[in-house]
């Protein structure tokens, strides 16, 4: 039988990190055989080995342990781009509904603003026509209607058809302002040519306002009219046509 000091020495070996192999290095031999000699060894090395295998695997997790938290933070980023984006998309979207609200209260107040001076000249109208206040009561009536500061705000915010038509009812109201200056009565030929006139271009203005809101352009006859200036309907004018 071959005995266990033919053997060469085994190289030396990192002390192991498991107790239970360190107490077995540190311990008696088996027996004196070659078999229980390579069965203590066989078992300190393997201890070693899964020792290793463990220790390679706690530094691979080790490595890797930062991933969560990395995934996290990349996670509430992407989580916070998307409501920015979806906060922006947002607040554009609200200054579009908003400029478009301001866009048509301007065409609403500018409409209203000439029907509120022509109505404060057809008062005028009424007056004496050598009345000596007539010219600077109907002058009174434009400046006092506030038609002017909503003119601005339509020069500045309408688009260029709209601020057109606005330009063009608003010279042919000033037109029915120097018929009244000049002595025109309700009933007379110079007011009722002024005054169809601007009702034409007051119309043509809202129908452009309703095609600048992106609503269908409506028509006379729509609303039962022969045309927007309502000279054919208008007792005075077919009176003074038929008299000739």
């Amino acid at each position: 039988m071959l005995e266990l000091e033919s053997l060469p020495a085994p190289a030396p070996a990192e002390p192991p990190l498991c107790v239970e192999a360190a107490e077995l290095d540190g311990g008696q031999e088996p027996n004196g055989s070659i078999a229980g000699y390579v069965h203590r060894r066989s078992f300190r090395v393997t201890l070693c080995v899964c020792d290793k295998a463990t220790r390679e695997q706690g530094e691979v997790m080790a490595d890797m342990s930062w991933l969560p938290v990395a995934g996290a933070a990349v996670g509430a980023v992407i989580a916070l781009a998307g409501t920015l984006v979806t906060s922006i998309r947002a607040d554009r979207t609200q200054r579009s509904r908003d400029r478009e609200s301001e866009r048509l209260k301007t065409y609403i107040d500018f409409a209203q603003a000439l029907e509120t001076t022509h109505g404060a000249l057809r008062v005028v109208a009424r007056s004496a026509p050598d009345d000596p206040d007539r010219s600077s009561a109907a002058g009174q009536a434009v400046h006092d209607s506030g038609i002017y500061g909503v003119r601005e705000r339509l020069l500045m915010s309408g688009t260029a058809e709209l601020v057109e038509a606005g330009e063009t009812a608003f010279g042919r109201l000033i037109g029915v302002r120097d018929a009244v200056r000049g002595g025109a009565v309700l009933s007379g030929r110079a007011y009722h040519d002024a005054y169809h006139a601007y009702a034409e271009a007051l119309w043509t203005f809202r129908v452009t306002a309703r095609r600048a809101l992106g609503q269908r352009p409506i028509t006379p006859g729509e609303l039962g009219r022969v045309s927007w200036s309502e000279r054919e309907q208008c007792p005075e004018c077919r009176l003074a046509d038929a008299s000739g």
